[in-house]
């Protein structure tokens, strides 16, 4: 008899440990995931009788703000710029930073005061005001750029962290979301809801080449000087990997290699450091760990094991393979090599103020993770530079108030086994003190050089300010 009442004593006990994990879990570490989703009916129960607050850019333009209507208020956004990925909707449930700052938005500060007042005629009550980093300027230029293409762009201030700029197309209008709700869910196609900046997982392409620089150099830096013959292809287990149109690229070193994005040329780099050189690179670059963000961001995702076969080595060495990236992503790894090889934590907050002018909350700069040496990072910069004025991103090169500005930046293809391959550009500027750092994903756009293109346009507008 004691001995049943001790098993059940220690499966009840187990039991109970194992819902107070969970409740902690739930409570302390999904809490937002909860919190945050656009059906969650506590988002949707706004205070009717205050003023929502404002969601302003870095420069006080407001982006979104509530405006009365008979007895309620209704939210009116901005439709220059393709900002509705970012600020989100307040029907249907909420979204973006509607969602994430409801709390703030909704919270009255002084509001006895405040309450006298709206009796006595003389104001309404207001919620705090909510502060981007986001510059509408260069936002509207790289929605502009965009058109109606399909893709993304994110720029980063990489000493801060700060997102400059970012959006997703194709997008829709926060103003109608509730008379369009139907049509946008339904729009496989397209997904206009989905936040590809944050949320679309793509091939990192000739990007990822960035990595393998940091891991070579990492391991050992004699290998930037490695010279290798390229005879346009090459095979690596049963694989056979070609150069872009089987281009011969003949000796060259790491440089010249990145500059003209030597596929082989990594592939073998890759071969010699060997899987647990570059799984430990992407270790220090933050692969499969979570985005903390404000908006929903999937992870980026790193698959190669210190067992994979040399094909899949080769492979994930140039991008291709399982890796999958974010736009958002890109530019935290762009940013990273402008400053020095520290991985700034991204935001788009930059504080929130009551209408008094009241600080609530301000955003300060954190390190992720110091991705590679100081000294890395310039050899990699370096490369980047070669790439904008002899090697493969020539169309990305600056000019500021009509005078030239050197950029760095890499070109990526990733293949996509659904249609036509999608093109990559990151890029910082300028070269020798990075003021920001952009990635530009456009699907379906083959070898184009309009990912440059918009780029450039994105730099050329932020430092023309």
């Amino acid at each position: 008899m004691k001995s049943a009442i001790k098993k059940v004593f220690w499966v009840y006990t187990f039991m109970f440990l194992a819902l107070s994990v969970y409740l902690v879990k739930i409570t302390v570490y999904d809490s937002k995931d909860f919190i945050y989703q656009p059906t969650n009916p506590r988002l949707s129960q706004s205070r009717e009788d205050i003023k929502r607050g404002s969601v302003l850019d870095c420069k006080g333009q407001e982006l979104a703000y509530s405006q009365k209507e008979g007895d309620s208020y209704k939210r009116v956004y901005l439709t220059e710029g393709n900002l509705s990925h970012i600020l989100g909707y307040v029907d249907n449930g909420k979204s973006g930073i509607e969602a994430y700052c409801n709390f703030d938005l909704e919270t009255v500060d002084f509001e006895i005061m405040q309450q006298i007042s709206s009796l006595l005629g003389e104001s309404e009550v207001r919620g705090n005001n909510v502060y981007l980093t986001i510059d509408l300027d260069v936002q509207k230029a790289a929605a502009e750029s965009m058109g109606d293409r399909r893709g993304s762009v994110v720029a980063i201030e990489p000493e801060s962290g700060k997102i400059i700029s970012m959006l997703s197309n194709p997008t829709f209008d926060s103003n109608t979301i509730k008379e369009n709700w139907d049509e946008l869910n339904a729009d496989e196609d397209n997904s206009p809801l989905l936040n590809r900046a944050t949320q679309g997982l793509y091939p990192p392409g000739s990007t990822f080449k960035i990595i393998t620089a940091a891991a070579a150099l990492s391991t050992d830096p004699a290998l930037g000087d490695f010279e290798y013959r390229c005879l346009g292809e090459a095979d690596f287990g049963d694989t056979l990997l070609h150069c872009f149109n089987s281009a011969a690229h003949g000796y060259e070193d790491m440089t010249d290699a990145f500059a003209k994005s030597c596929n082989t040329y990594f592939a073998t780099v890759a071969q010699n450091i060997g899987n647990n050189a570059l799984i430990e690179a992407t270790e220090n670059f933050c692969f499969n760990k979570p985005i903390d963000f404000p908006l929903p961001a999937r992870e980026p995702i790193f698959s190669l094991k210190p067992s994979s076969q040399i094909n899949e080595l080769a492979e994930t060495a140039i991008g291709q393979g399982k890796t999958l990236v974010t736009p958002l992503y890109m530019a935290m790894v762009t940013s990273a090599i402008a400053y020095n090889g520290m991985m700034m934590q991204p935001h788009i907050i930059d504080r929130i103020e009551s209408p008094f002018n009241t600080v609530k909350y301000k955003a300060s700069p954190v390190l992720l993770s110091q991705v590679c040496s100081p000294d890395n990072a310039f050899r990699i910069k370096n490369m980047m530079i070669s790439a904008v004025n002899e090697g493969t991103a020539t169309q990305s090169q600056l000019y500021v108030n009509d005078e030239p500005v050197q950029a760095a930046g890499k070109t990526g293809t990733a293949e996509n086994a659904s249609g036509e391959d999608h093109s990559w550009f990151v890029a910082f500027a300028p070269a020798d003190d990075p003021k920001i750092a952009v990635a530009v994903i456009l699907e379906n756009s083959g070898h184009g050089d309009r990912a440059e293109y918009i780029a450039k346009n994105v730099m050329e507008t932020y430092l023309e300010k």
